[in-house]
């Protein structure tokens, strides 16, 4: 199953069948965010709320155009995770699409001990763009629906 996470450069008749199919998913939740953020609802697939998200979110995972593979930047702040459980007990997680830049140029107004060497890592948000992962590996799409749907539960939890 998604052989298209592993794989983005991949034809359009090759990545039909590694769709994923809401009968494939048991839960979805979002989790994370700053401390004592609480989750959004457990979506599971067996009562008719839980399986309209799951079908909506899914069908904008399908419909998401794979731009390549995410770089692994390490910590980048306390996202928002989308964390969709399925019935092969494997986990898939789709977070809001970032970029991270470092340097030891430290930015302005920021003072440094002198004689001190330190990195500095600053991550920004791609509108529109995600970011769709397993255990092993992570690719970056585009899917305006699915980002919107995900800063929509980042606003909740800010208000």
């Amino acid at each position: 199953m998604l052989a298209w996470l592993l794989s983005p450069i991949q034809s359009a008749e090759a990545s039909k069948d590694n769709k994923v199919k809401v009968e494939d998913v048991v839960s979805m939740q979002v989790v994370g965010g700053i401390h004592g953020t609480k989750p959004s609802p457990m979506y599971k697939n067996n009562n008719a709320i839980g399986k309209e998200v799951i079908t909506k979110v899914t069908d904008w995972i399908n419909s998401s155009i794979p731009i390549g593979v995410q770089p692994v930047y390490g910590r980048h702040g306390y996202p928002r995770i989308l964390k969709i459980q399925l019935t092969t007990k494997e986990s898939l997680y789709v977070e809001v699409g970032y970029i991270c830049v470092t340097s030891n140029t430290p930015p302005p107004g920021v003072l440094t001990p002198k004689g001190e060497t330190y990195i500095f890592k600053s991550c920004s948000e791609l509108k529109d763009e995600i970011v769709i992962g397993n255990s092993t590996s992570s690719l970056r799409a585009k899917s305006p629906e699915l980002y919107k749907w995900l800063k929509m539960w980042e606003l909740k939890v800010n208000k």
